[in-house]
């Protein structure tokens, strides 16, 4: 009889071990990343996160912080944040549900950037010969092929590049930095009638106040009222096909975009109607 109990007490508890222990979105994440492996980690998997990245992917001196960007009672999206001892950062997010428990359904980051860090490092080691002998370059069968004109427009790409692969806080310190005339900008296209005709605006390739404004800020271009509300500013920093970054103000919080794995990745709040945002 002792073996028969001791046998059903052994099969209780080898069943509770298999099942997922509940975890808030915040301590799923901390403990995905965790060094020590997850145990039953395809529990806690949906949409199109298969267990990858977790703790054992990444190199034992990364730093890992935690944000929570939004939680609600069937939603939450956690910002991770993988530093180095050089000070490099990498911004990722994690996309979770609640149906029994807390799943990650996406894992997600700014892509395709390697283009820009390429394209970025080539720049940073040009000299000013270098730099000189490509605004010189002629045309090419009738075509011009300079990425840059002037000894201006290739700081201007410079810093732009750099500031599309900075981190998140970093993105966010250049904003406050520049505030005044953030608002001053949104002010600016908000009332333009020329903006109202057309609703977007490019830093390169036009030569108007507006322009310049971008350009000062290293903004890649501004849109107005984009895809989903009114009253909205949208002013894009850079990057490559649908994979952006950039900044947007929202008049009225109820009317910010919801975030996913499959558009609107992050979305941060930074003051006073201004957010951060990436997409996919």
């Amino acid at each position: 009889m002792k073996k028969i109990c001791l046998l059903v007490c052994l099969v209780s508890f080898g069943g509770t071990l298999c099942k997922a222990q509940t975890y808030t979105p915040l301590e799923l994440c901390k403990r995905i990343l965790s060094r020590d492996t997850l145990p039953y980690i395809k529990k806690y998997c949906a949409g199109d996160f298969e267990g990858h990245p977790n703790g054992s992917d990444f190199a034992p001196h990364l730093k890992v912080s935690f944000t929570v960007l939004k939680q609600t009672d069937k939603t939450a999206v956690i910002n991770v944040t993988l530093s180095d001892s050089t000070g490099n950062s990498l911004d990722t997010y994690f996309h979770l549900a609640k149906d029994s428990i807390w799943k990650v359904n996406a894992f997600r980051a700014l892509a395709m950037t390697g283009m820009l860090q390429q394209m970025y490092d080539e720049l940073k080691k040009m000299t000013p010969a270098q730099i000189d002998k490509i605004i010189a370059e002629p045309l090419r069968k009738g075509k011009d092929h300079r990425i840059f004109k002037s000894r201006d427009e290739y700081q201007y790409l410079l810093n732009n590049t750099e500031l599309t692969l900075a981190s998140d806080d970093k993105i966010v310190a250049h904003f406050q930095k520049n505030k005044e005339a953030f608002e001053q900008l949104k002010a600016d296209l908000l009332t333009s009638p020329s903006v109202g005709k057309r609703n977007f605006i490019q830093a390169l390739g036009a030569k108007n106040a507006l322009s310049d404004k971008l350009k000062a800020l290293y903004l890649h271009n501004a849109e107005l009222d984009g895809e989903q509300t009114t009253n909205t500013v949208i002013l894009n920093i850079g990057g490559i096909v649908d994979n952006y970054v950039g900044y947007m103000y929202i008049k009225d919080s109820k009317d910010v975009p919801e975030m996913s794995g499959d558009h609107f990745i992050m979305i941060r709040s930074i003051g006073d109607g201004w957010y951060l945002y990436k997409t996919t």
